[in-house]
């Protein structure tokens, strides 16, 4: 019996078990950048020609964006606030936040998800226009992180700082410039020389998984090689199948028997209705092609790895729900969310949202939208979870609200929409009602088990006070 004394970490023990486990004893830093121009590759080759690997991509940029994740000034005055909101529809809510003029700024959101989810990252650099009335003098121009000069690397500047793969360093290790290419280096135009953006003019977004990491890796790293193969798996199986779907025949002659005397055209194809009548000493037998057996079996376990690496769930990769119940495709779903909300609140929104809103505020206040040199808060509402049993789940939510165990804030912030902008949607209605002279139930100014509302507060305090007349006399 071994001594337990003796034991050590099995993982770190050299042996038969551990012969063909290869590891660099890199730093994270090292070990990505000399992986990442190959990874970035074949991520896109995945995403643009393996299914799962296109709709992985597409579930994770359309459940943490959606429609967009809205903001919301907070901490001004009723004008002030009014002012920001208008210079916001005038940039964020149309394409002129856009340096090409596709995309709003939500649609921005997504594009830029969607390259950090493929990519791994993406780089967003702040282009100060020329002022014109009406227009807020900033626009946002979203780049592959491929404009990144990965091959830009030195050590001991004036300052005494560094550059690492495109990206310098002041000599405490900040960050304070970008070294980013004029046009894609691998268009047929390319310009390989890359001047220096100043940090201050740049969004640099990506998942962070470890202290000090400098560039992102793509989310289906860990899944690609599995996604490779099972791409191969199912071809061979195609094949198989075709090669099963052809109908054989096989004639055999008996070398024991005469042969046929006479004319005899031997049989050459097999067509729906034929009758032939073959000669003696001829039999027929047909081919048995070999089952695909194990096929769903395996399919199901490569893709789930796949999904668990990327992160999403198997059902969201593949669109299976053939073994899900109600409590199964809850917990999925939890479980699911749960990694999209860190996408959308740990990457997203304090990486890349904050920092354009910052932008805005400053190019709005030079637009006499705001004050110059002022900091407006800002307070982000990210897109509606589609619920799984809305009447069990709005009521929930309702009797949080009630019991003050959430606010009304909360609870419509939850559901994707503007507190702001509900709560004077709300106004309006009941503006509207009252001058029709409608009272329906529907109303939240009145309780929701009565058929009508109560006429008059007035009329409950003089209830009352007869009440209590009653009992002074009793």
């Amino acid at each position: 019996m071994m001594d337990k004394s003796l034991r050590k970490y099995e993982a770190a023990a050299s042996g038969r078990r551990t012969e063909g486990w290869v590891t660099t004893g890199a730093s994270t830093n090292q070990d990505i950048i000399n992986a990442l121009p190959k990874l970035r590759e074949r991520a896109r080759e995945l995403a643009k020609n393996n299914p799962y690997g296109k709709n992985g991509i597409r579930r994770i940029a359309n459940n943490v964006v959606g429609t967009g994740i809205l903001p919301t000034p907070i901490g001004l005055s009723e004008a002030e606030a009014e002012k920001i909101k208008q210079a916001w529809k005038l940039w964020g809510e149309k394409t002129a936040c856009d340096f090409d003029e596709r995309l709003n700024f939500y649609g921005l959101q997504k594009l830029v998800m969607r390259t950090v989810a493929k990519c791994g990252e993406c780089i967003i650099r702040r282009v100060r226009t020329k002022y014109v009335k009406g227009k807020i003098p900033l626009e946002l121009q979203v780049l592959e992180p491929d404009f990144l000069d990965n091959t830009k690397n030195e050590i001991n500047l004036a300052n005494g700082g560094y550059i690492m793969s495109g990206i310098e360093y002041n000599a405490k290790g900040k960050r304070v410039a970008y070294w980013l290419y004029k046009r894609h280096p691998k268009e047929f135009f390319a310009d390989l020389t890359s001047d220096r953006v100043d940090v201050k003019d740049i969004i640099h977004v990506y998942e962070l998984e470890d202290p000090g990491q400098v560039r992102g890796v793509p989310f289906a790293a860990p899944s690609m090689l599995r996604m490779y193969d099972f791409d191969d798996y199912e071809d061979a199986q195609l094949m198989r199948q075709k090669i099963a779907a052809c109908f054989s025949v096989f004639i055999t002659e008996n070398d024991n028997l005469d042969p046929v005397s006479g004319e005899y055209e031997p049989l050459e194809r097999v067509e729906p209705g034929i009758i032939e009548h073959l000669p003696p000493g001829k039999t027929v037998s047909f081919a048995a092609p070999p089952a695909a057996e194990g096929y769903d079996t395996y399919s199901r376990q490569v893709l789930q790895g796949i999904a668990a690496g990327m992160g999403v769930s198997y059902e969201a990769l593949t669109g299976d729900l053939s073994n899900v119940n109600f409590s199964s495709g809850r917990m999925g779903w939890i479980e699911f969310q749960r990694n999209i909300d860190d996408w959308q609140w740990v990457t997203l929104i304090p990486t890349f949202c904050d920092k354009a809103w910052e932008w805005f505020v400053e190019a709005a206040a030079l637009a006499g939208y705001a004050k110059p040199g002022i900091t407006i808060e800002v307070s982000w509402t990210a897109p509606r979870r589609e619920m799984i049993d809305p009447s069990k789940e709005v009521k929930a939510l309702s009797e949080l609200v009630r019991n003050g165990f959430s606010s009304w804030h909360s609870a419509v912030k939850s559901l994707g929409e503007n507190p702001d902008e509900v709560m004077d949607q709300l106004k309006k209605d009941a503006l509207a009602f009252d001058a029709a002279g409608l009272k329906p139930t529907c109303d939240p100014r009145y309780d929701t088990n009565r058929t009508e509302a109560p006429e008059d507060d007035n009329d409950g305090e003089k209830d009352g006070e007869k009440e209590a007349e009653k009992t002074e006399k009793d």
